[in-house]
């Protein structure tokens, strides 16, 4: 275990770090040395008074320690995807559209990870991230999107809320614009509530497809009175 001495005292940087070490960590940024002591702080409990008279090199080589613990990952075995909930998925898109440091601890309740370290929790972010692409991929006719929307990373902090907005947009539709409704709707399986709007869209585009050739056909007897 790594050790941080400040008036002839050591301060330790733990082997694995919590969802809290690591979420208070990642409040502050590390681009901008002001914050090292903050930072080193939350990890190691040392007092904010001591690290902030540190030498520099002795907080770089903490903050370098940090960082690397920060970006470990360690399989958790009891993870599982396939079982959530409309909206458990609904919650976890937009926290993650939002930002994992910011929301790493909400992501932990729901997908109820039994862990307290940081290293697990992240693993599971990272493995939704990536059963979310599969989501998109699967119903991307659904959603409207291609592989190019997908790949893109390239958000406005307003693109991101509206993507909340959408989704809500989408519950209230499914729930009939009934509040009381809309419980049931999130409470069921994600896959079945996809499927289910996959279908409506398949139907509603048959129909205007339909629409559009009675249409032409309306405008050709038109035109040739």
């Amino acid at each position: 275990m790594a050790k941080l001495n400040l008036d002839n005292k050591s301060y330790n940087i733990p082997e694995r770090l919590t969802v809290d070490q690591w979420c208070a960590a990642m409040s502050y940024d590390f681009t901008d040395p002001k914050f090292y002591p903050q930072i080193v702080a939350q990890v190691t409990g040392a007092p904010i008074q001591l690290l902030a008279k540190a030498k520099e090199e002795a907080l770089v080589l903490a903050i370098s320690l940090i960082v690397s613990k920060l970006n470990e990952r360690r399989e958790l075995k009891t993870l599982t995807l396939d079982s959530l909930l409309f909206g458990e998925f609904v919650d976890m898109d937009v926290w993650l559209n939002l930002g994992t440091p910011q929301h790493l601890q909400e992501m932990v309740t729901v997908l109820g990870l039994k862990t307290k370290w940081a290293d697990e929790a992240t693993w599971a972010v990272d493995k939704f991230s990536e059963y979310r692409m599969y989501i998109y991929r699967q119903y991307k006719l659904l959603f409207g999107i291609n592989d190019l929307d997908l790949e893109s990373n390239d958000h406005t902090d307003m693109q991101r809320l509206d993507l909340a907005r959408s989704w809500y947009r989408v519950i209230v539709n499914l729930a009939g614009d009934n509040v009381l409704n809309i419980d049931k709707v999130t409470e069921e399986p994600l896959k079945k509530i996809l499927n289910f709007m996959a279908l409506q869209k398949e139907r509603a585009l048959e129909e205007e497809q339909k629409r559009l050739e009675q249409k032409r056909k309306y405008d050709l007897q038109r035109r040739s009175r």
